[in-house]
C-alpha cells in the first residue's frame, strides 16, 4: 500500500523589528538641554578643582563623541569600535564641515610625583579606521576630546580688523570706521611662531590659535598715521551647537589706541594709553632710543579680563613729516589665542539663553 503523501511544514514566520522611533521635538530639545547642563558642569569642575560631577562624565561624553564625530564605517570593521548604547532622545549631529576628516583626541598628562603634567592631544584621520581609539578607551579624555572637535570642526570663524577714529582717541566715545578688513581663520590646538623664521608647529592645547594665512599681505590696508585713530579687533563664530544657531557671535573683541601702538613700537608699552577693550600690552623688550628703533616689531596684547591675547606685527612704512615726525605703521594681526574654556563658556551662555 502506497504511503500517504505528507504536506510540507509551514515556513516559520520571519520577525521584522519595528522601525526605530524618531525622537519628538520636545525630546530633542531636552537632549540639547541635557548636553548644555553637562557641559556647564564640566566647566565648573575645571574652574573649581574640588567640585565633583553628579554622574560619570566620561561615559556620557564618550557616547556623544561617538554619535557626532566617529565615522559610521568604523562600526563592524573592528569589534573594539562597536557602537555604544544609543543616547536617550539622541539628537542629530550638526552639519559637518569640509575639513572634518580629522579627529582630535585629548590624552591626560602623565603623573609624576602625584602631579598631572600638561595634557597632550593626538590627531587621527577618519579614513584610517585601525588608527582610531576604541570607544571607551580609558587613555582618552573623552569630555575634552568632544569639546576640541566641536570647536574646531563645527564652526566657521572670521577675524575683522577695523581702523576707527574720533577727535579724542577714545574708544568709549562715538567713532567712525575708516577701514574694515575681514579674513577667515581656523581654530587649531597648535601654533606656528610668527615672530621667528621657524616653521615648527608646537602643541598649544588647552589654547586654540586662530592664525591668519599670509598675514604679511592680508592687512595691507590697516595703517595708523594720524591722531585719534585706534585699531579694533573682533573674532566671531558662525555655526550650530546644542541645537542653537550661532550667527556672528563675538568671542573676542578689543581695541588699541594709536598712542599705545606708537609707544609699544618705541619699546615703552607701560606709557601707552590702552583701550579698556584690551587688558594691557605685554612688554617684551626694554626701551629703545630713536636711533635703535627697528623698522618692524612684534607685540602681544592681553585681552579684556585676561581673556586671550592678540599678536600684532608693527611695520613702519614711512613717517608723518612735520617738525616732530612720527612713524606711519602698518598693523598686521598674526593670530588670536584663547583658552578653550572661555570660548565654550560664551557658547554655553548663548545656548542657555536660546534653548
Amino acid at each position: 500500500m502506497a504511503a500517504a503523501a505528507t504536506s510540507p511544514a509551514p515556513a516559520a514566520a520571519q520577525f521584522t523589528p519595528p522601525p526605530a522611533k524618531s525622537p519628538s521635538p520636545l525630546e530633542v530639545q531636552e537632549d540639547y538641554r541635557r548636553t548644555v547642563r553637562r557641559a556647564r558642569e564640566a566647566l565648573t569642575c575645571v574652574e573649581m578643582p574640588g567640585a565633583v560631577p553628579a554622574q560619570d562624565p566620561e561615559a556620557y561624553w564618550c557616547r556623544r563623541f561617538e554619535a557626532e564625530f566617529m565615522p559610521k564605517e568604523a562600526f563592524g570593521t573592528d569589534k573594539s569600535l562597536s557602537p555604544a548604547p544609543p543616547l536617550e532622545g539622541a539628537s542629530p549631529p550638526p552639519p559637518a564641515t569640509a575639513d572634518d576628516d580629522l579627529l582630535f583626541y585629548v590624552l591626560p598628562g602623565p603623573f609624576i610625583e602625584n602631579k598631572s603634567l600638561k595634557e597632550e592631544f593626538v590627531v587621527r584621520r577618519k579614513d584610517q579606521i585601525k588608527s582610531l581609539y576604541a570607544i571607551s578607551d580609558p587613555s582618552v579624555h573623552w569630555e575634552k576630546s568632544y569639546f576640541l572637535n566641536l570647536l574646531t570642526h563645527f564652526f566657521e570663524y572670521k577675524l575683522t580688523v577695523l581702523v576707527c577714529h574720533n577727535d579724542r582717541e577714545d574708544t568709549q566715545k562715538e567713532f567712525q570706521i575708516s577701514t574694515r578688513v575681514q579674513k577667515p581663520v581656523f581654530a587649531s590646538p597648535s601654533q606656528v611662531r610668527m615672530d621667528t623664521k621657524s616653521t615648527e608647529v608646537t602643541p598649544a592645547w588647552p589654547f586654540l590659535y586662530f592664525s591668519v594665512a599670509e598675514f604679511d599681505s592680508a592687512w595691507n590696508d590697516i595703517h595708523i598715521d594720524k591722531f585719534g585713530q585706534f585699531v579694533a579687533v573682533d573674532l566671531s563664530a558662525n555655526g550650530s551647537a546644542f541645537g542653537v544657531p550661532f550667527h556672528n557671535m563675538s568671542i573676542f573683541r578689543g581695541g588699541l589706541t594709536r598712542t599705545a601702538i606708537l609707544n609699544s613700537f618705541a619699546g615703552k608699552p607701560q606709557e601707552g594709553r590702552v583701550s579698556s577693550w584690551f587688558g594691557s600690552l605685554i612688554p617684551k623688550v626694554p626701551y629703545l632710543t630713536k636711533q635703535q628703533a627697528p623698522q618692524e616689531k612684534f607685540v602681544e596684547i592681553r585681552g579684556p579680563g585676561g581673556k586671550g591675547r592678540v599678536q600684532m606685527q608693527l611695520v613702519q612704512t614711512g613717517d608723518t613729516g612735520g617738525e616732530v615726525p612720527q612713524p606711519v605703521l602698518n598693523c598686521l594681526i598674526t593670530n588670536v589665542c584663547i583658552d578653550y574654556h572661555y570660548i565654550l563658556k560664551d557658547f554655553l551662555s548663548w545656548a542657555e539663553t536660546h534653548l
